[in-house]
């Protein structure tokens, strides 16, 4: 029996070392990509950081940029400088990526503004059927950076556009905000 006795409390006292070690071990992160760091570092250093800027922290700065921009875990100021940055990469993979961000209700909301504004970047005419969603929406915030994506575009349509959000905006704040736009675009596209 007393050898039993024994054997019975080494495998308790053998269970016990890797319960604990099981309980005070951390979980296993990936280490994240030196380059996707210095690209964060740049878009928080520069208020609008260029191409070159972003493409001297990494040659693969779109890619992560876009996965800046897409990570919930992600602060939101980073993630709107990165929708921000796209504009300097206008090419398809950026297009989706942006217009996922646009109709994705579980965004937070300055992220889908700022894909709205970007997305404007864009010289497709499915851009112009997204924004005037928005702009004539009853969201503000999405009205408004909507209206800015169309400024952007700037072409004859995506000023009437605007002028027939002006024409049914209420608030008189924003309604001023539109009509700035407006002329933006008028001079940008001129109608």
């Amino acid at each position: 029996m007393k050898i039993f006795d024994k054997i019975n409390g080494q495998h308790v006292g053998v269970i016990l070392i890797m319960g604990l070690a099981v309980i005070c071990a951390r979980p296993v992160t990936a280490k994240e990509n030196p380059y996707k760091t210095q690209v964060r570092k740049q878009l928080l250093k520069y208020e609008k950081p260029t191409k070159k800027q972003l493409l001297w922290a990494s040659k693969d700065a779109k890619t992560h940029l876009i996965d800046l921009a897409t990570d919930r875990r992600e602060p939101v100021k980073v993630r709107v400088k990165a929708v921000d940055a796209l504009a300097l990469f206008k090419d398809e993979d950026t297009y989706r990526v942006l217009r996922g961000l646009v109709f994705d209700p579980l965004e937070p909301d300055k992220v889908r503004g700022a894909a709205m504004e970007t997305i404007g970047f864009f010289k497709k005419w499915p851009v112009l059927r997204i924004l005037k969603q928005f702009v004539l929406g009853h969201d503000r915030l999405f009205r408004l950076r909507a209206a800015q994506g169309l400024e952007r575009f700037g072409s004859p349509e995506a000023c009437r556009i605007l002028m027939d959000a002006l024409a049914r905006e209420e608030n008189l704040d924003t309604k001023l905000r539109l009509n700035k736009l407006y002329d933006k675009c008028v001079k940008r596209g001129k109608p």
